[in-house]
């Protein structure tokens, strides 16, 4: 195998395993969206859940208001009967008094329950933007879902595709480049076992390679770098 023969052989296994670790991170990417919608669903239904708490507590307060202002009713509808009956003066003042802070009771009352049953409308209203932004959401992530469902096969496909490519290529290695790439394959993986010359330097660890080494690897010969083990090879022509 000539040096131009090699670097091109390094060069295919390079895109071969570029290759596979895009469609790697396409996988990664789908279920990273897939995670980020479902965080954002999960959001939603508990923003719609603690809205709905809020409105509930609003309408109990409501209920509680006007069954209030229906006692207080009842005790003014007596106090004014007991007001004709009253049997001297001092008992018709103290009934009036009561009479009159009964009504300013009422009054209070009314206001209070006019301002929940405003509060209950735009409480009603902020719940159903909720609910249409959860409904929203859990579309979003039911289309996320079948749409990754339907790429992930084929992109696991193409992935075994590059990794058969890859092995196709290591069969290309010339014998004596073996014994160096299959030490480093043990060490670093397949990914890593080798490693583009970058100037007298290392491209993987940046160790500095004695001159001769890269010249020998301008020549097309076996070279490891002395201090990570990698297969050293030239990136392109220059």
């Amino acid at each position: 195998m000539t040096a131009n023969e090699f670097i091109a052989l390094m060069a295919e296994m390079d895109s071969a395993i570029r290759r596979r670790k895009e469609l790697e991170h396409q996988i990664e990417r789908g279920k990273r969206s897939l995670v980020r919608l479902e965080r954002e669903l999960s959001e939603r239904v508990d923003a719609r859940r603690a809205k709905e708490e809020e409105t509930k507590a609003a309408r109990s307060l409501a209920s509680d208001q006007e069954l209030e202002a229906s006692q207080v009713a009842q005790r003014l509808a007596l106090r004014r009967e007991q007001l004709g009956s009253a049997g001297s003066d001092r008992e018709y003042s103290a009934i009036k008094l009561q009479i009159e802070l009964d009504e300013k009771k009422n009054d209070a009352l009314a206001d209070a329950t006019l301002e929940t049953l405003s509060q209950i409308d735009r409480l009603q209203e902020e719940l159903q933007a909720l609910v249409e932004d959860e409904r929203a959401a859990s579309e979003r992530l039911e289309n996320q879902r079948a749409d990754f469902a339907e790429l992930e096969p084929e992109l696991r496909g193409k992935i075994q595709d590059a990794r058969d490519a890859l092995t196709a290529l290591e069969t290309r290695l010339p014998r004596e480049f073996q014994g160096i790439y299959s030490e480093a394959v043990s060490r670093w993986g397949r990914d890593d076992a080798r490693a583009p010359l970058d100037g007298e330097y290392c491209g993987s660890c940046n160790q500095g390679a004695p001159i001769d080494l890269v010249l020998r690897a301008r020549s097309g010969q076996p070279v490891q770098c002395l201090s990570c083990g990698r297969l050293l090879y030239l990136p392109d022509f220059d």
